[in-house]
């Protein structure tokens, strides 16, 4: 998973990743947190369609 390579480098003192930084870890933590509302909302949103 991208965003543990990244946030591991963060951790080290020879960096691997040169072109990322906290930044681009907190993008992808917000594209992690977006997708899984997306999908949550999504089942709500089934479930409300076809109750059980």
């Amino acid at each position: 998973m991208i965003i543990k390579k990244i946030s591991n480098d963060e951790s080290h003192y020879v960096r691997k990743h040169m072109d990322y930084d906290v930044s681009d870890i907190k993008k992808l933590i917000m594209f992690l947190i977006t997708d899984l509302d997306r999908e949550y909302q999504k089942k709500k949103y089934i479930e409300g369609i076809n109750p059980k």
